[in-house]
């Protein structure tokens, strides 16, 4: 439903932009990384929250399912870029936010944390409960914004900053 909702707004406030009113969308991978009101429901910063909290990280699926990620700083970089770019650039187009090659596998995205964590145990369940699967190409926002966003964060680095968020507030699973 939600992605139905976004592209018809898509299409609705693309019948209306002109060199005075500018619109360009961004598309958000899944986000990860410390935010003020955290969300552990999310892939990686739930696996990142399990392994710190429990030792281990069960996916429900085998972990073939692919996830595309970008840190919540790395989305405020691309809106930023979207304001400081020309708008002959950005008006009326669409870009998916995300890293480069930053299309994981959810059994990838566990093995990341386990490098940090590196104590933790992944287990699969493959209970296959959730089909979903996604793969985004982010090849347009590195050439046609390549000049004004540039992801900072990775996997790791994301991780190690949840982890010391994590010890700073005595995190529990509870």
């Amino acid at each position: 439903t939600y992605a139905k909702t976004k592209w018809k707004s898509e299409i609705e406030l693309n019948k209306i932009y002109s060199d005075k009113f500018v619109i360009c969308f961004f598309r958000p991978s899944t986000v990860f990384g410390f935010s003020p009101r955290l969300r552990c429901d999310i892939v990686f910063n739930n696996f990142v929250a399990c392994a710190y909290t429990t030792g281990k990280i069960e996916i429900l699926s085998d972990g073939n399912p692919w996830r595309p990620v970008i840190h919540v700083q790395d989305v405020c970089n691309a809106l930023l870029a979207g304001i400081n770019a020309p708008s002959k650039i950005v008006n009326g187009e669409a870009f998916n936010i995300g890293l480069k090659n930053g299309n994981f596998t959810v059994l990838e995205l566990a093995e990341i944390v386990k490098k940090v964590i590196p104590k933790c145990k992944i287990i699969l369940l493959n209970k296959n409960s959730d089909q979903r699967t996604y793969k985004v190409s982010f090849d347009k926002i590195f050439s046609k914004l390549n000049k004004y966003y540039k992801p900072i964060w990775d996997l790791e680095k994301g991780a190690r900053e949840l982890i010391n968020f994590f010890r700073k507030i005595n995190f529990t699973e509870k």
